[in-house]
């Protein structure tokens, strides 16, 4: 992978919860050798996410066989140089546009009062990882500020009862057979897949088309800016039960408008679809992975978060992306293959 920048390697490294230090331009995960290094774990903690070129030249023992084979085996990718051949340090980007927030304070009277659209874009795509106070703060008033949290174990304590009510209304009130079911059900889950790409990408991700307009950006940033300003806020990453029940209902009305007795059945299909992109968008965010394939998912949405926004719009697949070509490109594989 070519990070852009160091900025942009230690920007990557902490979304992906790994920490690196950078050797000639070289991007090295040290996160499991460095509690093995013969120096000592505390030996590297002071260098972690810092270019220690200088410091690595001065120590003999790195100029050994195996501490060369340990930078190839560590490497994750290279700083982009410049013109004079130099690794660049820190590179012009959109969150380089100057704003003004106090983290202390609620963020969304803020958004609303003070930024124009370049600003709130800046703000939304600087990932901010939270020390003090450990998460962000939407709302001053504590009423308001209790209810833009949600974790993410009710997201199936409410939604998995509504579809086994729909799949009972599709069999008791709509008649429909078991195979009827179990086809409208996949029809479902394949209609959210089409779903979660256009709304991530159309709507959550409007960005550029979004209008310079207060209201626009508080709707925006509520939608899903809060969620790309701070992407390891565990309590905002789920979508809260009291909006999604509004949108829930005005697209039940829908679905029984456009498939009439086969609506509750599609809608069960599509609600399951939900809940697996919820659920696995927290847990890409929150844990590591152990199989390949979720591995990979981690990676790709990591890279939607860090690298390039708009890009990878999938989050519990990817497949609509290859389809309409929004894929992210992994500059650590051969060629132009794709993640």
């Amino acid at each position: 992978m070519e990070f852009e920048s160091i900025t942009h390697a230690i920007h990557y490294a902490k979304g992906s919860q790994i920490e690196i230090v950078v050797v000639h331009g070289d991007v090295l995960d040290i996160t499991k050798f460095k509690h093995a290094h013969p120096g000592g774990e505390e030996s590297i903690n002071k260098y972690l996410f810092q270019d220690v070129s200088e410091m690595y030249d001065t120590v003999k023992s790195h100029k050994t066989k195996s501490a060369i084979r340990e930078l190839v085996k560590f490497k994750i990718g290279s700083i982009k140089k410049d013109s004079n051949n130099k690794i660049i340090k820190d590179d012009i980007q959109e969150h380089d546009i100057p704003y003004t927030v106090d983290l202390q304070k609620g963020t969304c009277w803020q958004v609303f009062f003070n930024m124009n659209l370049k600003q709130y874009l800046a703000f939304v795509h600087d990932p901010k990882h939270m020390i003090d106070p450990p998460e962000a703060i939407i709302f001053d008033t504590p009423f308001l500020e209790f209810f833009t949290k949600t974790s993410w174990y009710m997201i199936p304590i409410i939604w998995v009862p509504f579809v086994l009510y729909l799949i009972h209304m599709a069999y008791v009130y709509d008649m429909l057979t078991i195979p009827q079911i179990i086809y409208s059900f996949f029809i479902g889950l394949i209609i959210w897949s089409l779903m979660e790409y256009f709304l991530h990408r159309f709507v959550f991700h409007i960005d550029e088309n979004l209008p310079n307009n207060k209201i626009a950006i508080f709707l925006h940033y509520t939608l899903h800016g809060i969620h790309h300003a701070f992407p390891m806020d565990e309590h905002r990453l789920v979508f809260p039960p009291i909006l999604a029940t509004i949108l829930i209902k005005l697209f039940y009305m829908l679905f029984r408008l456009l498939f009439d007795e086969f609506g509750a059945g599609f809608f069960a299909g599509t609600i399951t679809g939900y809940i697996c992109y919820d659920l696995t968008h927290y847990f890409l965010h929150h844990i590591t992975p152990s199989s390949k394939y979720f591995k990979f998912l981690k990676k790709y949405h990591i890279m939607h978060h860090y690298k390039d926004p708009e890009l990878g719009f999938g989050v519990s697949q990817h497949f609509w992306d290859w389809v309409f070509d929004t894929m992210i490109l992994s500059e650590d594989t051969s060629e132009d293959k794709k993640i």
